[in-house]
């Protein structure tokens, strides 16, 4: 790709998302559920709970806006709601496509080109209850 290739941002962001992602297809959320000879093992109450111990407070929420206090205020207040929704997920094979999908954010390297894709480095962020 020339550097000189002028493109709307739009255009330019889609021919980054080519680059980074070269073979996903757009739906591929309706790809066929994956099938595992191993049956998964419920989640605990106790391993959800180490895993929210560890979340850090007073960082920025995610991209869904959702704050790590609030996951686990939710989570004291009513532990088997976390406890029964990833268990049911699990059971069902199924997890809710907002829990799959992550937000790109492309910071551009100081100096470089911006009409260059390899001039921004993407940093992915997930929701907070992944």
């Amino acid at each position: 790709m020339e550097n000189s290739e002028k493109r709307t941002p739009t255009e330019f962001g889609l021919k980054i998302l080519q680059k980074l992602y070269p073979k996903i297809t757009p739906r591929a959320a309706q790809i066929q559920p994956h099938q595992t000879l191993v049956k998964e093992e419920k989640f605990s109450q106790q391993e959800i709970y180490d895993i929210l111990k560890k979340l850090p407070n007073g960082k920025a929420s995610r991209y869904d806006e959702i704050d790590n206090i609030i996951v686990k205020v939710i989570f004291n207040s009513f532990p088997s709601l976390l406890l029964d929704f990833f268990n049911k997920c699990l059971e069902l094979k199924c997890f809710p496509d907002p829990l799959k999908i992550g937000l790109v954010i492309l910071f551009h390297k100081t100096g470089k080109e911006e009409q260059n894709i390899k001039s921004y480095r993407p940093i992915y962020l997930f929701p907070t209850n992944c």
